[in-house]
């Protein structure tokens, strides 16, 4: 129904009637800003960035040919979603350029006034509206003061507005905007930019495996003196953080019978010197041929990699193998303990006889407490997480290359290990030797 009350009457086309132009007209002067998409812009703008709401305003100028005297009513609304600021109603729809009833012609000044600043007339008797009430981008002054936040504004609408008009309604200059754009950055956006190009690189040379922890050690290692919550920062809004991890299920069965050894190890990962403490494990890796069983052997002192091997089948030789390798690179003296899980590879009667004829004493964890091994499970963990869950292997071969490829090229010689300071293990060793020499 018409919203002077009347009885309903058929809308007239834009161009129609004189009278409606002529409201239109006095829209336009009254708010001359108003009827620009650019205000709705400005105070969406605002609302998303200054308060952290989603403001939409929409302007809707209605015209209307009363039933007689053919007068011409401009009906101005506003509709809301979210919170505005001080003062700042909620409403579906508030006329307030209403013709008086029965009469015709437009809208009296207050109206017009009202309708600029966005607020419903004052009930008669009562007080006016409260301050602050009115329209987001024009109560929210407060929110674009700083002339870099409506340059900033007048650089992201620059594709759908003129940027003389913006300026205008922003109270800046164009030559001023235009100045601001030819400016050079300011030396905290240099400083991010370029670091965030040698986290860039720096993950490019390690497989992107860093995390924001080891990415701070890494650049610290490089002569950057910068905080670890920086580098997080920068490595967010960037993109540039490790990839995510994959969970995966690890078994070990243990056979009934078997010589199981005593906990000796008892958790104690702090090791004084190298070849005082190996330990072991097996995991398996997916290819399109098969299962490969993949079996380590690390010094807890450097937490470096001494001994591997890779087969098809998992059985005893697979242990065996890979202690042998151990052995032969490091020749460990006989008071060197062995530790392990109660796998049957390790309980296995040949696996316990060539630890005894050289002296080792073996180590096992309790049962089902994986805690007892942790530090082989968590470099499963990182070869997995870091290789092999990123990669489709069509061969077993094509898996054997990758991971002699990971474990002796990158593993030992190039990433940080957290635990022994963010030092890659071969240069901890190495560094601990000439020191005691």
């Amino acid at each position: 129904r018409h919203p002077a009350g009347g009885a309903d009457q058929p809308t007239q086309q834009q161009g129609e009637s004189t009278d409606g132009g002529l409201a239109h007209a006095l829209w336009s002067t009254a708010s001359p800003s108003f009827p620009e998409s650019v205000d709705t812009e400005i105070s969406t703008w605002v609302g998303n960035r200054g308060r952290g709401t989603d403001v939409r305003v929409t302007y809707e100028v209605q015209q209307g040919v009363q039933d007689r005297g053919g007068g011409a009513a401009g009906e101005r609304q506003v509709r809301q979603g979210g919170r505005g600021g001080s003062g700042d109603r909620q409403r579906d729809g508030l006329p307030v350029a209403k013709a008086a009833a029965g009469g015709g012609g437009p809208g009296i000044p207050w109206q017009w006034e009202s309708a600029r600043r966005g607020v419903g007339p004052a009930a008669q008797g009562s007080a006016g509206a409260a301050r602050g009430a009115g329209h987001p981008a024009k109560s929210s002054g407060h929110l674009l003061e700083d002339a870099a936040m409506k340059y900033r504004f007048i650089a992201d609408h620059q594709k759908s507005h003129r940027v003389g008009k913006m300026a205008d309604l922003l109270d800046v200059s164009r030559s001023g905007y235009y100045a601001w754009q030819a400016s050079e950055e300011s030396t905290r956006v240099r400083r991010d930019r370029e670091l965030a190009e040698e986290i860039e690189l720096i993950q490019k040379q390690v497989r992107r495996v860093y995390g924001s922890p080891r990415m701070t050690q890494e650049l610290a290692r490089r002569g950057h003196c910068v905080g670890h919550n920086h580098v997080a920062r920068l490595m967010r809004e960037r993109d540039l953080g490790a990839r995510p991890k994959k969970r995966v299920r690890v078994t070990t069965r243990a056979r009934k019978g078997d010589q199981v050894a005593q906990n000796v190890l008892n958790r104690r990962f702090r090791v004084a010197a190298p070849d005082r403490v190996w330990i072991s494990d097996i995991t398996y890796v997916a290819t399109a041929e098969g299962w490969l069983y993949v079996c380590v052997v690390l010094d807890l002192y450097a937490r470096r990699v001494v001994g591997w091997s890779m087969s098809s089948s998992l059985g005893t030789e697979l242990a065996l193998q890979a202690f042998m390798m151990a052995f032969m690179r490091r020749r460990p003296p006989r008071t060197l303990l062995f530790h392990s899980d109660r796998g049957v590879q390790y309980t296995s009667h040949a696996f316990c006889r060539a630890l005894e004829l050289r002296g080792i004493r073996q180590s096992m964890s309790r049962k089902g407490d994986c805690y007892d091994n942790a530090c082989a499970e968590s470099f499963f963990k990182t070869l997995k997480t870091e290789l092999t869950n990123r990669m489709f292997f069509r061969t077993r071969q094509e898996a054997k290359a990758a991971i002699f490829e990971y474990v002796e090229a990158f593993y030992n010689r190039v990433r940080l290990h957290s635990a022994i300071g963010y030092v890659p293990p071969c240069e901890f060793e190495t560094t601990a030797l000439w020191e005691a020499a």
